[in-house]
């Protein structure tokens, strides 16, 4: 039988064995069963969820940019291809607000900025296009002590540096090396041979050699 590499949440235990499917109402779990603890668990996603991980940081983010309630269900629903209504984005927004601080500082930065949170300037850089994006409110909030990385990040606005034009992309790079073949011998054999030949010819074979079979020294007696 498989060995699964799972390890049972409870007891830590490794002798775990699949059982069965657990049907959510937009998707599926694997349920495993520990012969450890007795205990069934499952993994991926969050527990007692409906929705999906990406489902919910989509939606987090996305009310983060400055979007309404309303707004944020709109664009959750239209592109992940589920129903979900601006109450769930609301319970979303207190249940996982400990995993950012961002939400303190939310309201002032619509009220500086609005909706024009995120500044994005695409440049061609050795014929790759780029999409160079940051955030406005973010990058407000960074102190006096980084002043020259606030003004090399704003600099972007403009399109790429002027010294990355110049620089090829790694990918292009070519690099010549000059490679000598040469044939030598393992020099820990030929010490060994020695110590051991030295002293007792008679352990050379009748050529006057060592026999050699299938990359073992075989010595005659």
């Amino acid at each position: 039988m498989l060995k699964l590499n799972v390890i049972c949440p409870h007891c830590h235990g490794k002798d775990v064995v699949r059982r069965g499917i657990s049907s959510l109402k937009l998707s599926s779990k694997q349920v495993y069963f520990c012969k450890t603890c007795r205990k069934k668990f499952s993994t991926g996603g969050l527990a007692y969820k409906t929705y999906s991980p990406a489902v919910i940081v989509a939606a987090l983010n996305q009310y983060n940019l400055g979007d309404t309630l309303e707004e944020t269900a709109r664009h959750v629903n239209r592109r992940f291809k589920v129903k979900v209504s601006k109450s769930t984005v609301h319970l979303w927004l207190h249940e996982f607000a400990d995993l950012g601080n961002y939400h303190r500082i939310r309201d002032e930065v619509l009220s500086k900025f609005g909706k024009d949170i995120v500044v994005s300037k695409e440049f061609e850089h050795h014929g790759l296009n780029y999409n160079f994006k940051y955030h406005r409110g973010k990058l407000g909030w960074l102190g006096p002590e980084f002043s020259g990385l606030v003004r090399y990040i704003k600099a972007f606005e403009q399109g790429a540096p002027d010294y990355s034009q110049q620089d090829e992309r790694p990918s292009q790079l070519r690099i010549e090396l000059k490679v000598n073949f040469e044939t030598s011998y393992n020099q820990a054999c030929k010490t060994v041979l020695l110590c051991c030949f030295s002293h007792s010819p008679s352990r050379l074979n009748g050529t006057g050699q060592t026999g050699i079979k299938k990359g073992r020294w075989a010595l005659s007696r």
